[in-house]
Order: structure tokens, then sequence, then C-alpha cells
């Protein structure tokens, strides 16, 4: 799954700081300082945006069980989904890319599947939190800028 985020900064004054990828460097400092933790803090919390995942189901802890697997943390059987993702920084574009099948399954749910979804990346929804996640982001930037 890949996500992208692209901010886009309309000022000329950024005209000499893209050339020399001074916004790349920002942009990657504003991920690991908001973006980044914010999502290892949804895993840990199980939850997103201050409400908790749905619990597992007891025909799902009966499964982990037989199988050898704790019975949480819910998105934590293996520790592969938590530890799958990587972040690149191309100008002014973010780009996640879990290297999981099942990330997009998981953060979004599968309503046919009676899977709920369980987010855990920010700024992928228009919820008060991505909202506040992308600001808080574009704020690190601009002051990584110096504006």
């Amino acid at each position: 799954m890949q996500v992208k985020l692209e901010i886009t900064v309309d000022t000329a004054n950024l005209k000499k700081a893209l050339n020399s990828g001074t916004v790349a460097k920002a942009t990657k400092t504003g991920v690991q300082q908001t973006l980044e933790p914010a999502t290892k803090r949804n895993f840990k919390s199980e939850g997103f945006a201050g409400q908790r995942w749905q619990a597992l189901k007891p025909r799902t802890l009966a499964d982990r069980a037989a199988k050898g697997f704790p019975p949480g943390p819910i998105l934590y059987r293996t520790g592969k989904l938590s530890r799958s993702y990587s972040i690149q920084v191309k100008g002014n574009i973010v780009v996640w890319d879990w290297r999981t099948p099942y990330a997009s399954t998981h953060q979004w749910g599968v309503l046919a599947a009676h899977l709920p979804a369980r987010p855990f990346i920010l700024g992928l929804g228009a919820t008060p939190a991505d909202v506040q996640g992308v600001e808080q982001l574009c704020q690190v930037i601009a002051k990584q800028l110096g504006l």
C-alpha cells in the first residue's frame, strides 16, 4: 500500500529552497517529528485520534490462541505490520510505503468481511486529528525553512 501526501507551498521565496533540496530535508524532518511518531503512537495505544480500535472478536482471539499468538495488542500478531513501512520524501511529496498486503485492509476495514477499520496512518482522512497532524507537519517544515 502506498500513501502519498502532497504539500504545496505557493511562495516565490521557496524557489531557491526547492532547487537546493532544502524542502525535501525539511519535509523529512517534519514527517519524523509529526506523522511518524503519531503512527507509532496509534499502534501502541491501539487507537486513532483518541478513539480506541474495536476490540478483537472472540473468534479472532481463539484463532490467535490456536496458532500460538498472544491475544494482543490488536494489530500486533507478529509485529510485521507495525515494522513494515518506509517513508520517502521527494520534493514536496511524502510517500508512505507499507510492504504488507493487508495494511490497507486494516486502515480502512472491509465491510463485506465484517472487518472494522483500525486506522493507524495519520493524515489520510478528514478527521480533526488528520487536519491537526498535517498542520503540525506544515509548521515543522516552515520552521525548518525559516518561514
